[in-house]
């Protein structure tokens, strides 16, 4: 199963956010598990890379980045998604939409997002990592 993962749930783990980072770590792990490939976008990295660098420095946020790197794949988010994004009249915020095209671009099934309503648009299925956890990896 291919599923995209939202940038505040890398940075919830990268950051040890609490209380949050309980189920977002768990949910991370799964990258380990052969059922399933998690994805994100390089737009989501950009996003980590500023969270992380604003807490930790320059340094470790690119140590971060490159540790996660070696476990989620990176969809593409380019000129297509962009075109499809802007053009959703369903979608209020133009980087969700981006992310959300970018998830359908790799096959993915679900969205996994601490914000659930930024993607109300979303074709996609969108859970939190707990209940991705719980109807999926249990």
């Amino acid at each position: 199963m291919n599923v995209f993962v939202d940038a505040n749930v890398i940075i919830a783990v990268l950051n040890k956010e609490y209380p949050a980072y309980e189920c977002a770590s768990r949910f991370l792990s799964l990258a380990q598990d052969r059922r399933f490939t998690l994805f994100t976008s390089s737009l989501s990295l950009a996003i980590c890379w500023f969270f992380v660098a604003k807490k930790h420095g320059k340094s470790v946020a690119k140590t971060k980045i490159a540790l996660l790197l070696k476990h989620v794949c990176i969809t593409e988010c380019g000129e297509a998604e962009a075109l499809q994004a802007i053009a959703d009249k369903k979608a209020p915020d133009f980087e969700d939409a981006i992310q959300v095209y970018s998830a359908m671009r790799a096959a993915c099934s679900h969205v996994v997002t601490h914000n659930l309503s930024d993607f109300h648009f979303s074709t996609l299925n969108v859970l939190d990592p707990r209940d991705f956890l719980v109807q999926h990896a249990m």
